[in-house]
């Protein structure tokens, strides 16, 4: 029992799943326990490995700023089926934690990290919350959305996740896509 919370998964190759599921949604449902996976592959030190997504042909891909994702069974009670960043990186050098995954940005924008990548919202009533923070990664690209909630706000919001993404160290800008949030979550 003590060890289940030093647990971690990796999907490394293909797994068959339904439609739309995640491997750590189907063993979390299946074990009937929370559990915990990396977005990726774990790379350097145990305690506090880099994660590197996973391209389809086996190779590394990017740098992810989400670490470790958790998961709970769908039958326990109260719970909403999202999963919950369970650990990430710092997005951008000199930005100041204010949430868990939460960092002040600009006095009236804060840049949160979510599992697809980044989101650059406004600190209060941000755009589509839940579909951004449930989207999935992607092995080819991060995702840096921005809130688009009006005119105004969208060309402000996308203003600072385009000096984000200059911030980004190379090999991350390149694979990094600009998606206003309320993008997120639509069914392809």
């Amino acid at each position: 029992e003590q060890s289940r919370e030093k647990v971690r998964f990796v999907q490394y190759g293909p797994v068959r799943l339904p439609e739309g599921e995640t491997l750590g949604q189907a063993l979390a449902d299946l074990l009937d326990a929370r559990v915990a996976c990396y977005t990726g592959m774990p790379v350097g030190r145990p305690e506090s490995p880099d994660v590197y997504t996973m391209c389809a042909d086996g190779e590394l891909g990017w740098l992810s700023f989400a670490r470790e994702v958790g998961y709970l069974p769908r039958s326990h009670s109260g719970h909403d089926g999202a999963p919950v960043l369970l650990s990430h990186r710092v997005p951008v050098p000199g930005v100041e934690r204010i949430g868990q995954t939460v960092y002040w940005y600009t006095p009236d924008a804060v840049l949160e990290v979510v599992q697809s990548g980044l989101w650059m919202r406004p600190p209060q009533d941000a755009q589509n919350a839940a579909a951004v923070r449930a989207q999935p990664g992607n092995a080819d690209f991060a995702v840096l959305a921005f809130d688009a909630a009006d005119e105004k706000r969208a060309a402000r919001m996308r203003a600072l996740a385009q000096d984000v993404l200059a911030r980004l160290d190379p090999a991350t800008r390149v694979r990094c896509r600009l998606v206003p949030a309320s993008e997120l979550g639509r069914q392809a």
